[in-house]
This record gives structure tokens, C-alpha cells and sequence, in this order.
């Protein structure tokens, strides 16, 4: 029954030192699966961009009508009413 009290101890901190390891080590695991890892082909410094394109989003039509909240229609009176 003596050598038992001899190996408690150490068996203790094993059993710990085995805990803290799986833990890093499933974090690390965790971080590099559910992490994506941005790469590029080219440099960005060679972006080119289309005139066009960036001209219709800078410029969204609103097809000769202002928007107004004030529209029959628009949105309900009580929007934390239930809804019917």
C-alpha cells in the first residue's frame, strides 16, 4: 500500500498535463478547420476595375420617384402589433 501514495502524485499531475495538452491541442485544431485562410493568385495591387459596373451601383435609380415612408402601403402602424 506504500508505493501507491508514491505514484498518486505524479499520476495527478499527468492526468492534468494530458488535460491542458488535448485542450490547446483541440483548439488549434478547431482555429485551423473553422478558420479559411484568405490567398489571392495575383497581387491586389493590379485590381482593375470595370467603369461601368462601378458607375451603376454609385448611382442606384430610383426610376423617376422619390421613396417615401409616407406611401399608403408602406410598412404596418404598429410594427410590434401581432400579425394578422
Amino acid at each position: 500500500m506504500e508505493a501507491s501514495k508514491f505514484i498518486k502524485k505524479p499520476m495527478v499531475l499527468v492526468g492534468i498535463i494530458v488535460i491542458i495538452l488535448v485542450l490547446v491541442g483541440g483548439y488549434f485544431i478547431y482555429n485551423s478547420i473553422s478558420v479559411p485562410v484568405a490567398t489571392t493568385s495575383e497581387p491586389t495591387n493590379n485590381a482593375d476595375l470595370n467603369n461601368k459596373i462601378y458607375d451603376e451601383l454609385s448611382k442606384p435609380r430610383d426610376y423617376g420617384a422619390p421613396i417615401s415612408t409616407d406611401e399608403a402601403g408602406y410598412g404596418r402602424p404598429n410594427p410590434f402589433a401581432p400579425y394578422k
